[in-house]
């Protein structure tokens, strides 16, 4: 019986989903005639001189009900007009040729190239987050309420990262904020980019190496590269303590989207042999944002704490790491609690209050006016709890870690002691080279994945706890 009421009940709110999104089709259309006329409207508007004063997205403006159901959010950000450069795609740094059109899922962008042969991205503020629902619910009633969430973000965050990364030693791009007239040398594109707030930045390529501003590497490769290159040869090494001060970093400022796209690395040949890697960040849209004021957004917190909100405090370092997991688990588990603190403190030492004061005032003048002063007094609190967090951090990213080999043929051992189990990752059975090796507490990690990859690798598993950790070995292609 249970079951078959159960089929009903499925049966019941298929039907009703179905009508619901064919209910839907006609509201989703009017609504895409409403937004084209307001773009229309942005497009047509007239500037004096090299600036014009605009709003980000004055749509996002919502009265008190739909404030308490989906949140406050930046919506006074997004609305407030502020006084913006016009960008000249013939003027700017030289002149820009368009390479190609781009972007992410939510983001448009233009890769564009300049008259000293580097590329820039130019990339709109606002974004479509209803591209991330399936084909066949966009056109339904959800596609505005997810559109509706772009309003979390602070369409200014990433233009006071330079000075604040500057501050802790790290590398980083320079964005600058445009507005976007009517251009027909943008040429088919101009209908997507026109009457738009976008955000122009290096986009770290082969075409910035040996640049000092990220670390004069011989190249700069995507994370796919980094890790293929990492996988395929004994000699790769990465800087792990760099990445790791990256990491902090990223928490300070509440950057929770911090996914493998999201992440260049330097490249440099040594002398010794070795192939060094570095990370170099880039798009810092989600930093400072503010998720969890709505009534029906705190609750989706439950479902994904990842969205983390900018208070004083950091809420959820389990959920703000959620993005970064996938990378976190390869290249973290090897850093100490010591070294977790040493990194802890550079960036409080670094980062100083005049830092800080200095970083906010890179807003528009109007921004800085209504949030400046609070961010500031946020970062200085949550730079105070940064050991905190360090030790969190730690703990989270190594009660699972996963520690891998190369496609060569590697030995590998592990010894288990009472407190303690140490992994260590040699480059063959001579011992003589050391690719790395950890130790982890027994009462803190519940396994340890070890990814032998290709190759004829020897693993040994050797001593005794009456608690040890859960070992999961995959061999890999080659005979182990």
């Amino acid at each position: 019986m249970f079951a078959m009421n159960s089929k009903y009940i499925r049966l019941f709110f298929s039907a009703n989903l179905y009508f619901l999104l064919i209910l839907c089709i006609p509201l989703k259309a009017c609504e895409r005639k409403e937004v084209k006329l307001k773009q229309q409207s942005i497009i047509l508007q007239h500037f004096d001189g090299d600036s014009i004063k605009v709003s980000a997205n004055k749509n996002y403006k919502k009265n008190k009900v739909h404030n308490f159901l989906f949140g406050k959010h930046h919506r006074d950000l997004w609305a407030q007009p502020v006084t913006v450069e016009v960008f000249d795609i013939n003027k700017e740094r030289g002149g820009y040729k368009i390479l190609k059109k781009g972007g992410s899922l939510q983001t448009l962008n233009l890769r564009l190239l300049n008259s000293d042969g580097k590329e820039y991205v130019l990339r709109t503020v606002d974004k479509d987050h209803s591209k991330v629902l399936p084909r066949l619910l966009r056109p339904t009633f959800l596609s505005p309420i997810f559109q509706d969430q772009t309003s979390a973000l602070n369409p200014y965050a990433s233009l006071i990262i330079p000075p604040l990364a500057e501050a802790a030693g790290l590398y980083h791009t320079n964005p600058k904020l445009y507005y976007v007239p009517y251009d027909t040398s943008f040429g088919t594109y101009i209908k997507e980019f026109a009457g738009r707030l976008v955000i122009v930045e290096e986009h770290p390529g082969d075409t910035w190496a040996g640049e000092e501003k990220f670390g004069m590497p011989d190249d700069i490769v995507g994370t796919d590269d980094f890790l293929e290159a990492r996988y395929q040869d004994q000699s790769v090494r990465v800087d792990r303590l760099f990445y790791a001060k990256n990491r902090l970093f990223d928490i300070l400022i509440g950057d929770w989207d911090r996914h493998t796209d999201q992440w260049k690395w330097g490249k440099k040949q040594l002398t010794n042999g070795e192939i060094f890697y570095w990370p170099i960040p880039r798009d810092r849209d989600m930093a400072f944002y503010k998720f969890d004021d709505g009534f029906l957004t705190f609750l989706a917190l439950y479902f994904n704490p990842k969205f983390q909100t900018f208070h004083y405090d950091v809420q959820n370092v389990r959920g703000i790491i959620k993005n970064a997991y996938y990378l976190d688990r390869r290249i973290l588990p090897t850093i100490t609690r010591e070294e977790w603190q040493q990194i802890a403190l550079e960036l409080q030492t670094g980062i100083t209050d005049s830092a800080i004061n200095y970083a906010v005032k890179q807003w528009p003048k109007e921004i800085y006016n209504m949030i400046g002063k609070e961010t500031a007094a946020k970062l200085k609190t949550r730079r105070a709890q940064l050991p905190q967090i360090a030790m969190e951090l730690h703990n989270i990213i190594n009660e699972h870690p996963i520690i891998t080999g190369t496609d060569k043929s590697e030995y590998i051992e592990v010894v288990r002691k009472p407190k303690e189990t140490i992994v260590s990752v040699y480059e063959d059975d001579s011992k003589e080279v050391v690719m790395y090796q950890t130790s982890f507490e027994n009462n803190l990690t519940k396994d340890i994945e070890i990814w032998a990859l290709g190759g004829a690798d020897e693993i040994f598993v050797t001593g005794e706890a009456k608690k040890g950790i859960l070992i999961k070995i995959y061999g890999g292609e080659g005979y182990d």
